[in-house]
């Protein structure tokens, strides 16, 4: 895979609103417990009423210099508009492999993107299912 083309093994995107505690925890953890740190992207979805999570995001990704973006939209209706805001998130990714994660989770697993590429490089085929 070439990193220079801003293409990613996974893009991990988080849909966010007011929570930037949580949401520096989580992006620490993701970025802290992989492997190839450098091969992840960090989407946010943020609501342009959410300053906050916004300047958080931006001050995280210049300041560590991570691969972190965020993506900023109306409000919506909330958790009703939750696939809308993924839809974002996917068009905006690079990733080959999309991971959905919440903005109050954290990664436990060290190394947990090699493991992905282990389930990945051995998952049996969905039979029937010709993209898998």
């Amino acid at each position: 895979m070439d990193l220079s083309k801003n293409s990613y093994f996974v893009s991990v995107l988080i849909p966010s609103r007011n929570r930037s505690d949580r949401l520096v925890e989580c992006i620490d953890s993701l970025y802290s417990l992989a492997s190839d740190p450098l091969a992840i992207e960090v989407l946010i979805k943020a609501d342009n009423d959410d300053p906050q999570t916004i300047n958080t995001v931006q001050s995280i990704a210049h300041r560590f210099r991570l691969p972190i973006r965020v993506v900023v939209s109306p409000r919506g209706n909330g958790y009703a508009d939750l696939h809308c805001y993924i839809n974002q998130l996917c068009h905006e990714s690079s990733g080959e492999w999309l991971f959905i994660l919440n903005d109050d989770a954290i990664m436990t697993t060290q190394n947990w993107d090699d493991n992905l590429r282990g389930y990945i490089e051995t998952a049996p085929v969905w039979h029937g299912c010709r993209y898998v």
